[in-house]
């Protein structure tokens, strides 16, 4: 480089930094760059603090600017001219600054290649920094613009020329690029009929010098209408031409769109409000009326001028609103969200209309209250009715009442005189009268009871019909019950001369829960019926089980008979109350129409159901469905044991026979039935059984021939005496009626020598137990004050009469009776007011005193206890529950002959030894009924315990609960109370460690009881009679009572002294249903006596 050169370069840098600018210079030959010492300064650095080349400019440039920066300048090269680029080159501290570098080549190679390069670098920092700070904030008010959907505008009124910001173009839909802002274009977006609006409102501004503002349409090319509202303002010159306008133009269509839409919602609700079949008030917090709808208006006969601004307790009856100020503070305190009420508003004319109020509140957006709401609906015509209905109640009910007072007129009116008849009658017929009065005399008395049962079957259908009747849940054998109701039916049927079948699913749980009692009553209903309109053929009973789950068990009981059958235009009536088909079925059958009446409302309230189907002629078969609850306890009612057996059958090919086939099936018997064919040599039979008859006598005892007779059972019926004289050898008998039930246990005692009936036992005799008790009766009828006297005298009780209330509480102030019994209705004080006068007189006041009225109905037994009296009986009293009242009530003495010592009983701790021996049992019996106790429990301690540590809550109450019961049934009462108070807390789910209190008193009383171990084993097992009965007296008795035999009468007569001693109630309803002549109830309570073991 020439010396010149170098002068003027130097020059022209000197001259260039004094302003400011650096300047650079680029030896492309040999890569080297000079720079300034203001280019190095610009950066922080000191001049030449570092040696700059290409490369390190490179080094230098923001990593964002080198590619563009290396392009741009490869670009200017290829074209030869000079060029100026904007980038960003990093400082000494590590920012980075806006350079300007500008640049050209100065000298070419020979070759047209670069030689030198030269140029300027400028700071540009601030200027870049405004720019894009401008740029920032003109993206923000673009932003701005886009969300507040403004565009604005700009019109130079002189150059005519137009400008649209971004958001203009947005707004009416036009492409920038393509059309640009125009008039035009703005005119024809703007909807046709609102152009020259537009058009005026500007013009008019500009002549006017103001402002303008208009809203608009504007119309989209695909036919869409958009809303704007469009603001203006023009500028003037001196001389007042207008030169500039600006403006603004903003879319509204979402605000018009959402106007609208509120207008038609508004219009909606309104017609909703006013047109809405309930009442609507709007009122503020302190009840002033804002808004009422025209519904209301209508029916309170106001207009909305009336009630504007009036508080709403202006219209609601005064007594209304007190009551709802309650719920009105609830509200406006924020304890309730609503409430409802029923209130009456007041009509325009003060008249009042009931209705049916719901009022609510309306919050502001910070919860506070604002408005509150009510709803009210017109129940005017609603409460009307419900006024009528009550009277109608009220009148049903006093029908009703007088029913109930009819019926209790009626009762009391007939059962006065039958309580005298009756019982006159049953003394009579324990004296020695000649036996044709006493023939005449037992017909009185079954004429007597015949009436009495009329009368209690339309009480117990009363009963049901007020909704009166309880339904128990009991543990019971199906099978046994209904091996009573076969016992009670099976002679009429036998009378009759018609097969009675029996089947009974052998599957179905030996113990189920339920109401004994009712199923009873529901099959004797039913069977007996079938029996009554049988004449020819069979009737039968077959039960299954229908539907079963672990804690359930549906049963169907189905009755079929091949009687008279039922006419179709009759069935639907058949269980309406008195209903009996036709006269001349009632005048032949008889009844009183009940009978299914009451089968069907027990079946409601049991929630069970019955069907029937019936041809007239051919018979009726109903079908009844019960649910019962399973005993946990319970297995199957047959042992499995004799299953399986090899059985050899010979029937007489009668319907019975088919019936015992089925029997043995279902005890899963493999049972062969004999023909010609069967030989023995080519068979295995454990034992035989022949249905007799006079057709199959022969081979009967040609088959025991072959066979061993001691395993034969014949089914007959003759009685045993008379088979036995049919058949050579000596069988099993059997007489019908036989039950699956009966064959099990001849099964098992002929195979495996094990008799299921309870061993005989007589128990000892004594003295009638009640003695030196005296009575006072309390009758205003004289028949009645002589019957009630002699039954008393019946179990040595002495008594005196008082004729009414009132010498009954002077005789009671006199003397102090052991007893009272008193009559209701009475003249000069009635027997409520005596008892309660009674109950006064200290020595009175735990005397038992015990209504004997006619008075039957449940409310009257009821009424008796209000007014202080220990228990109600309806008159004609039975000998039976009197017995049973007395003994109930009053604690009786025994004299038991040849009685051991008791000492050793009596201290046994927890033990209620009078009350055992009320219930027959000696002391001897009662230490090994306690002794049976105590090894139970003994048993079932480790099990406890197990089940209170493991928490089984479930299986702990079942135990607990069947102890409650034997501990009870042997009147260890402390123990009894304890464990009643356990199982009702375990059955309410109470963790068993939560009351350790009551089962550590538990396992002490049961250890006191161990102590006492040598006193209970010394007790017998057998009770030796003192006075015996013996079992061909037993079997006598029961002889005559299943042939209907009179001389029953004078049996019992003879054993009845011997029978005093033995179950109390069974044995006393046993003298009852003997002298009443119900011969086969009777024979029921006999049977029940064998059961318990006690004959």
């Amino acid at each position: 480089m020439s010396d010149k050169t170098k002068f003027s370069i130097d020059e022209i840098w000197y001259a260039l930094e004094s302003g400011d600018i650096g300047v650079w210079f680029w030896d492309n030959s040999t890569g080297k760059v000079l720079w300034s010492d203001h280019a190095y300064r610009m950066l922080g650095y000191y001049p030449n603090e570092f040696e700059m080349s290409y490369e390190k400019w490179v080094e230098l440039l923001h990593p964002e600017d080198i590619e563009y920066v290396q392009l741009s300048l490869a670009k200017q090269m290829e074209i030869k001219k000079s060029f100026t680029i904007d980038f960003r080159l990093r400082a000494k501290d590590g920012s980075y600054k806006w350079i300007r570098g500008s640049g050209k080549v100065i000298k070419y190679a020979d070759d047209g290649s670069m030689l030198y390069l030269t140029g300027t670098l400028i700071d540009i920092t601030e200027k870049k920094n405004a720019e894009i700070l401008l740029q920032e904030k003109l993206y923000l008010l673009e932003e701005a613009e886009k969300i507040a959907k403004i565009g604005s505008w700009e019109l130079d009124i002189k150059n005519n020329k137009l400008f649209w910001s971004n958001e203009i173009y947005d707004i009416f839909e036009i492409d920038k690029q393509e059309f640009g802002a125009s008039c035009d274009a703005f005119i024809s977006t703007v909807h046709p009929d609102d152009r020259e609006k537009v058009s005026d409102a500007y013009w008019e501004s500009v002549r006017m010098k103001k402002s303008y503002q208009v809203e608009h349409r504007l119309l989209m090319s695909d036919g869409r209408i958009k809303y704007v509202i469009e603001r203006g303002k023009t500028f003037y010159n001196k001389d007042g031409e207008p030169i500039r306008s600006i403006g603004t133009v903003q879319d509204i269509t979402e605000k018009v769109l959402l106007e609208k839409s509120v207008k038609e919602q508004e219009i909606i609700f309104k017609s909703i409000f006013d047109r809405a079949p309930v009442g609507i008030i709007f009122t503020n917090k302190f009840g002033d009326i804002i808004l009422i709808n025209d519904y209301l208006l209508e029916l309170l006969e106001h207009n909305y001028q009336d009630l504007k601004n009036k508080n709403i307790s202006e219209i609601i009856f005064s007594e209304d609103y007190e009551k709802e100020q309650i719920f009105i503070q609830g509200i406006l305190n924020n304890e309730i969200d609503y409430y409802r009420i029923e209130n009456r508003y007041v009509k325009r004319d003060g008249s009042l209309i009931w209705m049916d109020s719901n009022r609510s509140s309306l919050k502001d957006e910070d919860g506070n209250i604002k408005n509150l709401i009510s709803v009210v609906v017109n129940i005017n015509d609603k409460k009307i009715a419900e006024q009528e209905i009550i009277k109608a109640k009220e009148e049903a009910e006093r029908a009703n009442q007088a029913k109930s007072t009819f019926l209790a007129n009626m009762s009391h009116e007939i059962r006065t005189p039958l309580n005298g008849i009756i019982g006159i009658s049953q003394l009579l017929i324990k004296e020695n009268l000649p036996k044709h009065m006493l023939e005449y005399v037992k017909h009185l008395n079954m004429a007597s009871h015949h009436l009495l049962d009329i009368i209690n079957d339309i009480l117990d259908f009363s009963s049901i019909e007020s909704g009166e009747i309880k339904i128990l849940n009991d543990i019971f054998s199906l099978k046994d019950t209904i091996d009573e109701v076969i016992k009670v039916l099976y002679y009429r049927a036998k009378e009759k001369k018609i097969e009675f079948t029996v089947f009974i699913d052998p599957l179905i749980p030996a113990k189920i829960i339920g109401d004994p009692l009712r199923v009873k009553q529901i099959l004797i209903n039913l069977l007996g019926n079938a029996i009554k309109f049988t004449e020819i053929g069979y009737v039968s009973l077959d039960v299954f089980i229908k539907n079963s789950t672990e804690n359930c068990v549906e049963i169907l009981f189905v009755i079929k008979d091949t009687g008279i059958g039922i006419n179709d235009d009759k069935k639907q009536k058949l269980f309406t109350p008195f209903f009996q088909g036709d006269q001349s079925v009632t005048k032949k059958y008889g009844g009183t129409g009940l009978g299914l009446t009451i089968v069907k409302r027990l079946l409601d309230v049991m929630n069970g159901n019955i069907n029937f189907v019936s041809e007239p002629g051919k018979g009726t078969t109903f079908y009844v469905t019960l649910k019962f609850g399973i005993d946990d306890s319970s297995g199957l009612f047959y042992n499995e044991k004799i299953t399986n057996l090899n059985v050899l059958f010979i029937s007489d090919l009668s319907l019975f026979s088919q019936n015992i086939l089925k029997i043995l099936e279902s005890l899963k018997f493999k049972v062969t039935v004999f023909d010609e064919t069967f030989s023995f040599e080519n068979s295995k039979i454990d034992i035989v059984f022949a249905v007799h008859s006079t057709k199959n006598e022969e081979i009967i005892n040609n088959v025991f021939k072959l066979f061993e007779s001691s395993k034969a059972i014949i089914i007959t019926n003759l009685s045993k005496l008379e088979a036995q004289k049919i058949f050579t050898k000596k069988p099993f008998i059997m007489e019908k009626p036989v039950l699956p039930s009966d064959i099990f246990n001849a099964v098992t005692k002929i195979l495996f020598k094990e008799d299921l009936a309870k061993e005989e036992k007589y128990l000892k005799n004594s003295d009638f137990p009640i003695q030196d008790l005296h009575a006072l009766i309390v009758e205003d009828n004289v028949i009645n004050q002589i019957v009630l006297q002699n039954m008393l005298k019946q179990f040595n009780i002495s008594s005196d009469f008082a004729n009414d209330g009132l010498e009954a509480v002077n005789l009671a102030k006199k003397k102090k009776y052991d007893i009272v019994f008193m009559d209701i209705q009475m003249p000069n004080m009635d027997g409520y007011e005596a008892t309660r006068q009674i109950r006064m007189i200290p020595d009175y006041v735990d005397i038992p005193i015990i209504a004997v009225s006619a008075h039957a109905f449940k409310a009257d037994a009821d009424k008796s206890i209000e007014a202080g009296m220990n228990d109600h009986l309806t008159k004609p009293v039975s000998m039976n529950e009197l017995f049973k009242t007395i003994s109930k009530w009053v604690k009786l003495k025994y004299t038991f002959s040849n009685e051991p010592k008791t000492d050793s009983v009596s201290e046994i701790p927890f033990l209620d030894f009078q009350d055992l021996k009320m219930r027959g049992s000696d002391p001897e019996n009662i230490k090994f009924l306690v002794n049976l106790f105590v090894e139970e429990i003994n048993r079932d301690i480790p099990i406890i315990k197990q089940c209170i540590q493991e928490n089984e809550i479930e299986k702990l109450q079942k135990i607990i609960h069947k102890h409650k019961g034997a501990s009870g049934n042997v009147s260890l009462v402390d123990i009894h109370k304890n464990l009643v108070e356990i199982d009702k807390l375990l059955k309410a789910k109470t963790e068993p460690k939560m009351i350790k209190n009551l089962f550590d008193k538990f396992f002490d009383q049961i250890d006191i009881l161990n102590s006492y171990k040598e006193t209970l084993e010394g007790s017998r097992k057998e009770i030796v009679s003192f006075k015996k009965i013996s079992k061909d007296d037993i079997e006598e008795l029961t002889k005559l009572l299943l042939d209907n035999n009179l001389k029953a009468i004078e049996k019992y007569e003879d054993m009845k002294y011997g029978l005093s001693s033995v179950d109390g109630l069974l044995t006393n309803q046993l003298g009852l249903a003997i002298s009443n002549l119900n011969f086969t109830e009777a024979f029921m309570i006999l049977d029940e006596l064998k059961k318990k073991g006690l004959l």
